[in-house]
């Protein structure tokens, strides 16, 4: 085997391996945001189902989307998704349907 075609074996070889490494980074990107978006459906999290909220994950940064019944919800949603394991961080872009804050 030639230089050159060693090196395209090796470009090969560490291209299939990245493309795996991917792959498992977004399995368990998926698997995280399954976990997380059951966690944020449970009941005993927000009061009404009048919130809706998406989750999005890439590398263990969980970004939250979507409508809360009030204006503070974002703080026990943040807080909650926050300890899932595997989470490194928490963004979000709520929108709210009440301005005021419910106690």
């Amino acid at each position: 085997m030639n230089l050159f075609s060693r090196q395209m074996a090796l470009g090969v070889l560490l291209a299939g391996s990245m493309a795996a490494g991917f792959a498992h980074a977004a399995g368990q990107d998926a698997n995280l945001a399954r976990l997380v978006q059951q966690r944020v459906e449970q009941p005993d999290v927000l009061e009404t189902k009048s919130s809706a909220v998406s989750v999005q994950v890439q590398d263990g940064n969980v970004q939250l989307s979507g409508w809360l019944q009030h204006a503070n919800d974002y703080q026990k949603v943040h807080a909650i998704v926050a300890a899932v394991p595997g989470v490194k961080t928490v963004s979000s872009t709520f929108k709210s349907w009440a301005s005021t804050q419910h106690p």
